[in-house]
Formats: structure tokens, sequence, C-alpha cells
């Protein structure tokens, strides 16, 4: 089984996707792995709205991942933010992307469309972060797979596996009728 060697995270300049990034941080600081930060800047708001904010929030992830000794570049892109994401993954080649999900409502949770199109669209396993308390220090308490027997599910299933096997943790595999 392969170790990572790029992580990419794509990320937007709100809170919750500060837990992301550190899920991110934490998959490339074990792997000693390159890590690419994608924001995709939304065509639909002017690029400079809020430009503060993203360089100050982009800037510290920066230092984060540097404080943790991450080889790290930050990318910034305006377009389709799904688009953006899956064409820096086809360009970068990452063997992990780490994309936030959406939220809990309760008891049920709402996938995002854009987590939705980089997880159907993306040319190598997907990490979704949903929203919510989480501890990217230990990230994987237990880890289910979803299989369905298809040769894109058995090549997938060694990514999970090869995490349990890394850090001692159980792995469900999940297989629906």
């Amino acid at each position: 089984m392969k170790r990572l060697k790029r992580v990419l995270c794509a990320v937007d300049i709100r809170e919750p996707d500060r837990e992301v990034f550190a899920y991110a941080l934490a998959m490339a600081r074990r792997s000693a792995a390159s890590l690419l930060v994608v924001h995709a800047a939304s065509p639909v708001r002017p690029l400079n709205e809020g430009a503060t904010e993203r360089v100050d929030f982009l800037r510290q992830l920066r230092a984060a991942a540097e404080a943790a000794s991450v080889d790290t570049r930050v990318t910034v892109q305006r377009g389709d933010v799904a688009g953006v994401i899956l064409l820096h993954a086809a360009a970068r080649r990452p063997d992990l992307i780490v994309i936030g999900g959406g939220q809990h409502h309760g008891r049920r949770y709402r996938f995002s469309s854009i987590a939705e199109r980089v997880v159907r669209g993306g040319p190598c396993p997907t990490l979704v972060v949903p929203e919510g308390p989480h501890s990217a220090a230990e990230p994987f308490e237990n880890i289910v797979c979803a299989v369905d027997f298809s040769p894109a599910s058995h090549a997938a299933v060694h990514h999970p596996l090869r995490l349990a096997q890394r850090s001692e943790r159980r792995l469900t595999l999940l297989h629906l009728v």
C-alpha cells in the first residue's frame, strides 16, 4: 500500500474550514506528505469582497502548516468552486482530497453539492469532514468504508485499511444490498 505523498485541502474562508484544514494537516504530517491548500473564489461574488479576511485566513493556515513542518502551497483561483477543486486535483494528482461536507441537522446530515461533486468527480479518495466538534489530533476512532465489490471499490479499500492499520483503529466495510 502506498503512503500519502500529496494531500489537497479545499477550504472556504469560514471558521468550520479550520477543522477541515486541521484534518488535512494531520494527514499530511503523519505521512510526511506535501499539502496543497486550494481556495476557490466563487465568480458570483467580486474577488475583492472579503479579500483582507481571505488573505489573513490563508496566512494563518500557512503558518500552522509551517509550524508543523509540512511543505505547503496555497492557491486561490476564481471560478466554479467544485470545478476549481477538481481542476487542481487533476493537475496536482493528490493521493487524498480533504473537503468540508455540510452540516449536521439533529440526527441528519446534509451533504453539500460541492462536496458531492468533488467526491463523484475526484481522481482519488476524498475525506469529507462534516461541520461540528471533532478532534484532528486523533482524526480517526472508527473508519467506515462503503463497498460495492466493483474494481474501483476494491482499489479504494486499501486507503482506509492503511489508515486503520497505522493508527490501530477499527475498520468497518459496509455493503448494502
